[in-house]
């Protein structure tokens, strides 16, 4: 039995990132051509500021994988919902499921185009759950930043 080696990525992310992440989402591991992205953890810590952030109730903070900006047809995984963890002043922590969900929990995954995978990275993001999916808008207000621990795997397709 082989295995595909084991990569880790530590990516800090910015006041100025997070505030933009719903129309900038953040590469938190680079694509690899020929290849997709298998996520075995993801964990995320909120190192809090002076000022919180303001998401809305519904925001979600996630990861994909895929075409950008055509994210209808990508692995969407997510991870926590943004109220408790980026509105807090003290600093939170949340682990990531370690494989691609797009809301179908333990019930199998949706089927996506290969094409719109193969070769992309892996991006963390907000998007607002009570909207037209991707719906949501740019944060305004925050000052802390956000430390990603990611391990993954390159597959090759």
């Amino acid at each position: 039995m082989s295995s595909f080696p084991e990569y880790t990525a530590v990516v800090q992310v910015t006041a100025a990132q997070i505030k933009s992440m719903h129309t900038s989402p953040v590469q938190l591991v680079p694509g690899q051509a020929g290849c997709i992205v298998d996520i075995k953890s993801i964990l995320l810590v909120y190192h809090a500021g002076t000022q919180v952030f303001n998401p809305t109730s519904t925001d979600f903070v996630g990861v994909f994988t895929g075409t950008i900006p055509n994210i209808f047809s990508t692995y969407t995984n997510g991870v926590c919902l943004a109220e408790g963890f980026t509105d807090q002043a003290s600093d939170q922590l949340v682990w990531a499921f370690p494989w691609w969900d797009t809301g179908a929990q333990n019930t199998g995954i949706d089927a996506v185009a290969l094409s719109a995978v193969i070769g992309s990275g892996i991006f963390l993001w907000y998007y607002d759950t009570g909207d037209v999916f991707p719906g949501g808008a740019n944060w305004t207000q925050g000052n802390g930043t956000i430390t990603a621990y990611v391990e993954y795997s390159y597959i090759v397709a």
